[in-house]
């Protein structure tokens, strides 16, 4: 076993100080996306295959899909809102 002189321990000691007082942040990063609302919607088995199967023939994803059908219904614009 090897002994440590003062000053590798010392070293040491403040590093692990160091990495206590800034704990690892956990999860996904952040990314920049000014869309950080979720919205959850109930549907039965048969209204998601819908969905999906027309989202899949639009050639879109299941999201893309029906935020655009959603904003074509609401006139929502995104050149409109600044």
């Amino acid at each position: 076993m090897q002994m440590l002189d003062n000053h590798e321990g010392n070293s040491m000691k403040a590093k692990a100080k160091d990495k206590a007082k800034a704990p690892a942040r956990r999860g996904r990063p952040p990314i920049d996306n000014p869309a950080n609302m979720r919205m959850n919607v109930r549907v039965t088995a048969a209204q998601r295959d819908a969905y999906h199967a027309a989202a899949e023939q639009a050639g879109l994803t299941l999201t893309a899909w029906l935020e655009r059908l959603a904003n074509r219904a609401s006139g929502y614009r995104e050149d409109a809102q600044s």
